[in-house]
């Protein structure tokens, strides 16, 4: 009993703390559909504890055993690629300006015939991004890498693939009608980057954890994964990921022998097209090159594929076969399985699976009885199903409100770039996770994604976004700067605290002097706190020496005769 329940006890806790998009047991994941993996030993992480991954790639899965982990996405950032120089017939080109990303410099090439620059890295390099802008479009632009000792023409959007030391850029004029030919070149931005996706995540067993990207597979449905938060602070440590060749890739999903769009892999038919990979016996192998009927007939051969009829009888030679000619639509499907007996729909395509053909269903959803009580064609449960979308889907984006994550404007797609439960079209900083939408400033952009405060951080690094504090201080180390903290627990953060170490909810200060009296060190208080008497005792002193002086004066005045 004692073990049964703590059995329980792990369980609940287990699927309470992390949701998985799935388990996959049976097939398992697709790990043959990704280039390269990068692998954490078992040592390098400790189960339940959060980790920060700086992944070179957005298009990741990262699995534990057949796992698929869940994760949180932080941000996406460049790392630059340093080359040894960049010349150009002979003459070195100002690096330092063309790769600061700032489309203000730059630097001017002559292209009266072509006119090659050199890249130089002083090293191999792979998974490299470009940023190149120029100013003109009256000539041609060609990037070739030097590979195996020639020079290998490109895509210069494509360069991540590749793994090289050095790059040509060959710029020609063009010679088109219309256009003038081009003398100078000016280039404000060429410079290379790694882009970096930092991530959140949890191992959850003992095993080590993988990290596949580059994903080639085509029409193999892989399963999202549900995105969590997890906690972190300063102090959660950060993984670099390096990625290496994948053994397991299997280059047959990139195949595909028969052009039907279905590659080799997954094809159930891989030597006759058959995009729709119809396989009406679910026998593995697609109905165009199956004897489905077991008469010695496949696909179209076979005048009457799903009913076994090894004589291929055809007395009105039609192209049925006897046994299948009652085909009342005359779409290849005879009545006895045809799920649209008067309306032609060789697919057979059943959408809601209600048993009704998508040719003849008078309603998308689920409806096997096909109810229309006032027989204007649409089913009933379509028309209920619409009443209830107009009165609860407040921009009318065919999502309700509760499930819309941008309920007031109108968003079908639901597109949410960073993950943080806002629609793109109404986050106020689309880019990085902020699902609170906080905005101290009123001006529409999310605090995470400016300065509110002003002081030099941007809000996704700043620790107190509310007040100022260049330095970051966070004596307790705790993620939450010390401008916003209270420390003392008196009910004042820091920057309104004028005694922030010492408790004093009252906030005394006797002398005004900014300082709390429970912290105040200079002794000035008596005064201050006896301000009443003192001024009577001025009040008093000045009566008295006037009337001194009014007295001398008057005795003066009656002394002279």
């Amino acid at each position: 009993m004692h073990r049964l329940f703590l059995f329980l006890l792990f369980s609940s806790f287990f699927f309470s703390s992390v949701t998985f998009s799935e388990w996959i047991t049976s097939p398992a994941f697709p790990t043959y559909c990704y280039t390269q993996e990068s692998v954490i030993s078992a040592d390098s992480m400790e189960i339940w504890t959060s980790y920060k991954l700086r992944i070179p790639s957005s298009d990741v899965v990262v699995l534990q055993g057949n796992i698929r982990l869940p994760y949180q996405y932080l941000s996406t950032s460049k790392d630059t690629v340093e080359v040894e120089s960049i010349i150009s017939e002979g003459v070195p080109l100002d690096s330092t300006s063309l790769g600061d990303d700032n489309e203000r410099t730059g630097v001017q090439v002559e292209v009266t015939g072509e006119r090659v620059i050199d890249v130089q890295f002083g090293k191999l390099v792979s998974g490299v991004m470009v940023d190149f802008k120029d100013i003109t479009r009256y000539y041609t632009d060609s990037w070739y890498i030097l590979k195996d000792g020639s020079y290998v023409l490109v895509d210069k959007n494509q360069l991540h693939t590749f793994t090289f030391s050095e790059l040509q850029i060959r710029l020609e004029p063009r010679t088109s009608w219309g256009e003038v030919p081009v003398e100078v070149v000016y280039i404000w931005t060429l410079y290379f980057y790694h882009p970096v996706t930092t991530i959140v995540t949890q191992k959850v067993t003992e095993e080590s954890v993988y990290v596949y990207r580059d994903n080639r597979c085509k029409n193999v449905s892989i399963p999202s994964v549900n995105h969590q938060t997890f906690s972190i602070d300063a102090t959660t440590q950060e993984l670099s990921i390096q990625f290496q060749e994948n053994t397991a890739y299997d280059p047959e999903i990139s195949l595909d022998s028969d052009a039907d769009g279905v590659n080799d892999r997954s094809d159930n038919c891989k030597e006759i097209a058959n995009p729709n990979q119809k396989d009406t016996n679910a026998d593995g192998k697609g109905d165009v090159c199956s004897d489905d009927d077991a008469d010695g007939f496949i696909g179209e051969q076979d005048n009457c594929p799903y009913v076994y009829n090894p004589d291929q009888k055809d007395i009105n030679r039609n192209g049925i076969g006897d046994v299948c000619e009652f085909d009342s639509d005359k779409d290849g499907v005879f009545d006895a399985i045809d799920n649209c007996r008067q309306t032609p729909n060789s697919d057979q395509r059943d959408t809601d699976k209600d048993g009704i053909g998508n040719a003849c269903d008078n309603c998308e959803s689920y409806n096997p009885t096909q109810r229309d009580s006032n027989a204007n064609g649409i089913g009933d449960t379509c028309e209920e199903q619409a009443l209830y979308l107009e009165q609860n889907d407040s921009d009318h984006d065919g999502i309700i409100d509760w499930q819309d994550n941008c309920s007031m404007i109108a968003n079908s797609d639901q597109g949410d770039g960073d993950a943080d439960g806002v629609g793109d079209v109404c986050d106020n900083c689309s880019s990085i996770q902020n699902p609170g939408q906080e905005d101290i400033d009123g001006n529409t952009i999310g605090d995470m994604c400016e300065d509110s405060d002003h002081d030099g951080v941007l809000g996704y690094l700043d620790n107190c976004m509310v007040f100022a504090n260049a330095d970051q201080k966070d004596t307790d180390n705790d993620g939450v700067g010390d401008m916003c903290e209270d420390d003392d627990r008196d009910g004042k953060v820091f920057s309104e605290d004028n005694c922030p170490y010492d408790y004093n909810r009252d906030q005394r200060d006797t002398d005004s002097d900014g300082i709390g009296d429970v912290c105040d060190e200079e002794d000035n208080r008596f005064i201050e706190s006896n301000k009443i008497f003192f001024i009577t005792l001025i009040v008093i002193v000045v009566l008295l020496f006037g009337g001194v002086i009014f007295y001398m004066i008057r005795k003066l005045g009656t002394s002279n005769p």
